[in-house]
């Protein structure tokens, strides 16, 4: 599975049409989905040597992010002029939760449903929306709504990988 989800990356130009970016976008959700849900559901919550998140905290940092972190900063993009955005530190959200006593399919299927609401938002604007920026508290760097999907992407790009791995080792 790793090869697969290594070429799917390497065909990813987030600054190229707005559209393609969305579609992708949206696909990572079913991408994710797939290979999470492809982890024997015993070893959801294993870790394997390799990665220091297992399948189960993966899940619930994306859902965590999706919701504190993508969903606030182009919310707050679209609707303000130049507001000011946080970063999402998701490692001291993880030692603040307990993502072991949390419900697998309860946190993926939340994950989808904010990944699905925030692809109707941006299927919803038109190209000027993208150019609106937002820029960083911590760093002060400006950014567009597309650079904020671009990351947005990366960080898909990061958990297709984690992932494909996981499932790989598990199964």
């Amino acid at each position: 599975m790793e090869n697969s989800v290594v070429d799917r990356i390497a065909d990813v130009d987030p600054s190229g049409p707005i559209d393609e970016s969305i579609d992708r976008f949206e696909s990572d959700g079913a991408v994710l989905e797939g290979l999470a849900r492809s982890i024997p559901p015993e070893r959801i919550a294993e870790h394997a040597p390799f990665d220091r998140m297992c399948a189960l905290e993966q899940i619930c940092q994306l859902r965590d992010l999706e919701r504190a972190g993508w969903q606030r900063r182009f919310t707050a993009t679209l609707a303000e002029d130049n507001p000011t955005i946080f970063n999402f530190d998701g490692a001291a959200v993880a030692a603040q939760s307990n993502y072991h006593a949390e419900d697998f399919a309860a946190a993926l299927a939340t994950w989808l449903q904010l990944r699905g609401e925030l692809v109707t938002m941006l299927r919803g604007c038109e190209g000027p929306a993208f150019e609106r920026t937002a820029t960083y508290a911590e760093t002060g760097r400006t950014h567009t709504l597309r650079e904020l999907l671009a990351f947005a992407l990366g960080h898909d790009e990061d958990h297709l990988i984690r992932l494909s791995r996981l499932a790989a080792h598990f199964t």
